[in-house]
């Protein structure tokens, strides 16, 4: 966004996109840092899903804030759902089905955020 500051900067650092088993990972360590199992069900659903957003991710994609706030979503998804602390398929289905999820793994979708306008 400045252009005078990668003149001021003389490295820089590459921080490569997660692969799907690796945000399904980071998913499950939130799951299981939180007191959440996930069924085997869950799991091909939450796979399937990362597979279509990372076939559609742009150039700034965030992974990392991606996975949170997926896991977040589905928190909630599945605290309406039950009163236990199993994530299930279902949850997952919920989730990814939201509007600004769902565009992301869209490529025609909406884009989150602003856009600068002329």
């Amino acid at each position: 966004m400045n252009p005078g500051l990668r003149d001021r900067i003389q490295f820089y650092i590459d921080f490569p996109d997660y692969s799907g088993t690796e945000l399904l990972q980071v998913f499950e360590k939130l799951c299981g840092d939180n007191g959440y199992t996930m069924t085997n069900a869950a799991r091909v659903t939450l796979k399937n899903g990362f597979a279509r957003i990372l076939a559609a991710k742009g150039k700034h994609f965030s992974n990392g804030r991606l996975v949170r706030k997926m896991f977040e979503r589905t928190r909630i998804k599945q605290a309406i759902r039950a009163s236990n602390d199993t994530i299930s398929h279902l949850d997952i289905e919920a989730m990814l089905a939201e509007k600004d999820i769902a565009a992301l793994s869209d490529q025609g979708g909406t884009i989150i955020g602003f856009q600068r306008c002329a």
